[in-house]
């Protein structure tokens, strides 16, 4: 990309923020309607206002090269941005679809984050920058993977009493695990705390690997699958929280998350290259 578009397409990417930073705080409340509430016009106005800049770095682009901005991974995934962001103004104008913001909006600020890496970051200054950057990313992710086992914990307890509920086994004084209502609430905000904390980490990864790289950290392999996890988790909060999925289907799909989180692990650890040995 041109660096006139990268400079437009970084501006984007800050207003898009409010949006994603709104999203997670309904995530962490626990529900959808919070999004009405609050900050959310405000990071409305400001999400429309990264649509513009969005446009005038693709509008550069096309006139820069003269044709359609699909050349490469980055210009496509700039362009799916803008199309999801414009996806999610016309739905909340014509429909006031707040759930389809929760999800995409956060889709949308990774997105073009991603496109506007392409460019070439000045290097890092201070070494002592770079290592307080990297730790924060890992404990980000560490934290999200928490977050995330936690769920899957809770979610293994849920099954259990349901199933001892219906085989009509009622708990006894001694029994120490918390009812089904009680449990849902602990996934919930499990679930919550844990994609806040992965999305931190994520996003703070691109930037990391971009400065250390360019652009060759896209084709990595524990790169992607990383990505792959994010979306499985915004997949289950968008069910949980849109789509009303409780219970059983909230507990199975919080399992999936954490097989994705173990897969991640066992990429970035490198044990696929040592079991290869």
């Amino acid at each position: 990309m041109q660096e006139t578009s990268i400079v437009w397409l970084r501006v984007a990417a800050l207003l898009y923020l409010p949006g994603l930073i709104v999203a997670l705080l309904s995530v962490l409340r626990g529900q959808v309607n919070s999004l009405r509430q609050g900050n959310f016009r405000g990071a409305m106005v400001s999400f429309v206002m990264g649509m513009t800049f969005h446009l005038v770095a693709l509008v550069l682009e096309v006139l820069a090269v003269g044709s359609f901005p699909t050349s490469n991974f980055f210009e496509a995934i700039s362009l799916l941005g803008f199309v999801l962001a414009t996806v999610v103004v016309v739905c909340h104008r014509v429909y006031r679809f707040e759930g389809l913001a929760l999800l995409l909006m956060p889709v949308v600020a990774l997105m073009t984050l991603t496109g506007s890496a392409s460019g070439v970051y000045p290097a890092w200054k201070l070494g002592s920058l770079r290592d307080a950057w990297l730790i924060t990313h890992v404990a980000c992710v560490m934290l999200g993977y928490a977050g995330l086992l936690v769920t899957a914990a809770v979610s293994m307890f849920y099954l259990w009493r349901e199933r001892q509920l219906k085989q009509k086994r009622l708990p006894t004084q001694e029994d120490s695990i918390p009812p089904l209502l009680t449990l849902d609430s602990i996934i919930g905000r499990a679930l919550g705390l844990g994609f806040a904390f992965l999305t931190a980490g994520l996003v703070l990864g691109i930037v990391w690997a971009s400065q250390e790289s360019g652009i060759r950290w896209i084709s990595e392999q524990k790169i992607l699958i990383a990505i792959a996890t994010w979306f499985v988790a915004l997949t289950l909060l968008y069910l949980r929280l849109a789509s009303g999925w409780r219970g059983r289907k909230a507990a199975y799909l919080a399992l999936v998350a954490v097989g994705s989180c173990a897969i991640t692990w066992i990429t970035h650890a490198g044990v696929a290259t040592v079991l290869r040995q």
